[in-house]
């Protein structure tokens, strides 16, 4: 058996708890989790940390029964909120569920990511969840990522680069994507909140749950900028209108690359991409004709949910370095 040895610092917890931090490595191995409680072994002066038994625990399938949920608009989103709520194996147990309502539950487990649902005839339909994710960053870069690539889109339409019916198809499977993590992300952020989880977990979900739907609402917004594009058919964009999406563009790019690592400059520069689009709005409305008047109104849209957004991750951020530093 290998032997490593490491330092690690201990931290103050509170007025009178001492902690040091687990190594990764070890974690991973023995697949710990947030809540997941170890056996602390106290020989003389040394101590051992024991994982929890390796032998998984069989538990039963969860029967939720409809029959208080005949609502069909809330069977639909019942398979949502169970996801949300971190539910892994269940059987919906319905009363009188019609085929439509049934293909309209099992679509929306669908759309959810790791997800699997099965008809089992008898008004029954099973859930079953295959993944799970531990860490919220990376969620939301990726979020951030798509919605890069759905500004991009928007840019091509405008300059009819590609066929617009192809730049539709590719928005809304993009818009699929950020769907399924801003879910993912809800599931995540439910399990890590609790006196049970340490401070970095919860500063970590404090806000993302709030950046995540804004981020979904921007994915909306140009998957409707880019569908109605697609209606308009030929049209010359003026100057102003490609310039003003270029540093949208680069604005939600940069908001995605500082979400690890807090720097109030970026941030800064950002609000300021955000001052100079506005300014461009007067020259995009007084110089452009219906069109343009109809991506002035969607970019001004966009600017209100990016300055939320930005705001939001200032927020994030220095709650973070507040925690760490523990001023509070």
């Amino acid at each position: 058996m290998s032997v490593n040895v490491e330092e690690r610092r201990v931290q103050r917890l509170g007025t009178s708890s001492l902690i040091v931090t687990l190594p990764k490595k070890w974690v991973k191995k023995v697949n710990l989790k947030p809540g997941d409680k170890v056996a602390i072994v106290i020989e003389g002066d040394e101590i051992k940390i024991l994982p929890p038994s390796s032998t998984p625990i069989k538990r039963e399938k969860q029967v939720i029964k409809l029959r208080e949920l005949e609502n069909k608009v809330y069977l639909q989103q019942l398979p949502t909120c169970l996801y949300i709520l971190g539910v892994r194996d269940a059987i919906l147990n319905g009363h009188s569920l019609d085929i439509t309502t049934i293909n309209k539950i099992i679509t929306q487990i669908s759309g959810l990511s790791g997800t699997q649902a099965t008809c089992l005839g008898n008004n029954k339909i099973e859930i079953k969840v295959f993944i799970d994710s531990e860490d919220v960053l990376p969620l939301l870069e990726s979020i951030f990522r798509n919605l890069v690539l759905m500004l991009r889109t928007i840019r091509k339409a405008l300059d009819r680069e590609e066929t617009i019916t192809e730049l539709v198809d590719d928005a809304k499977m993009l818009q699929k994507e950020i769907y399924k993590k801003y879910y993912l992300m809800l599931r995540l952020a439910h399990k890590n909140t609790g006196p049970t989880h340490r401070r970095h977990e919860i500063s970590e979900t404090l806000l993302s749950s709030e950046l995540g739907l804004l981020s979904l609402l921007l994915g909306r917004l140009a998957l409707e900028t880019i569908s109605t594009l697609a209606s308009i058919g030929e049209r010359d964009f003026s100057q102003a209108t490609l310039e003003a999406t270029d540093e949208l563009i680069k604005a939600v790019d940069e908001l995605g690359l500082i979400l690890r690592k807090p720097d109030h400059a970026k941030l800064a520069s950002i609000y300021d991409v955000i001052s100079r689009v506005r300014n461009k709005l007067d020259t995009i409305i007084r110089e452009g004709g219906k069109t343009d008047l109809f991506t002035a109104s969607k970019i001004q849209d966009f600017l209100i949910l990016l300055e939320e957004a930005t705001s939001l991750v200032s927020c994030w951020q220095t709650i973070t370095i507040l925690l760490e530093d523990k001023v509070f």
